[in-house]
C-alpha cells in the first residue's frame, strides 16, 4: 500500500479552502470597511471577479471547500490513531473551515 507524505493531504485540504477563505474575507472586508476605503474597493473588486464568473463560485466555493470536508473526513474516520498530533490537528481545522464554508454558502444558495 502506498501512502502519501506526511502533511501532503493537510496541504492539499488547506489549498482546496484558500480561495473560498479568500472570497468570503473579500465580502466581509467590503461590508465591513468604509466604502471608499482602499481594501474596501479592492475586497470589492475580488467578490465582483469572482460574481462575474459564475463557474468561479461553484468550483472554489462548493466544489473544493466539499472535497476538503470529505478528504478530511475520510482521513479523520481512518487515520487518526496513526497520525502524528500536528498533522491531525490541521486535518481537523481544515476539515472543520471547510464545513463552515459550506454551511455558509448551502445558507446563502437556499436564501436566494
Amino acid at each position: 500500500m502506498m501512502s502519501t507524505p506526511r502533511g501532503l493531504g493537510s496541504a492539499a485540504r488547506i489549498a482546496t479552502i484558500a480561495p473560498a477563505i479568500f472570497f468570503l474575507s473579500a465580502v466581509a472586508a467590503s461590508a465591513a470597511i468604509a466604502p471608499k476605503a482602499y481594501l474596501a474597493i479592492v475586497a470589492h473588486g475580488v467578490v465582483t471577479w469572482y460574481s462575474h464568473r459564475l463557474w468561479t463560485l461553484w468550483i472554489f466555493l462548493v466544489a473544493m471547500p466539499l472535497a476538503s470536508l470529505i478528504s478530511g473526513g475520510v482521513t479523520i474516520l481512518n487515520g487518526w490513531r496513526r497520525q502524528p498530533l500536528v498533522a491531525m490537528s490541521l486535518t481537523v481545522c481544515t476539515t472543520t473551515v471547510a464545513a463552515g464554508i459550506l454551511i455558509i454558502v448551502g445558507l446563502h444558495i437556499l436564501a436566494n
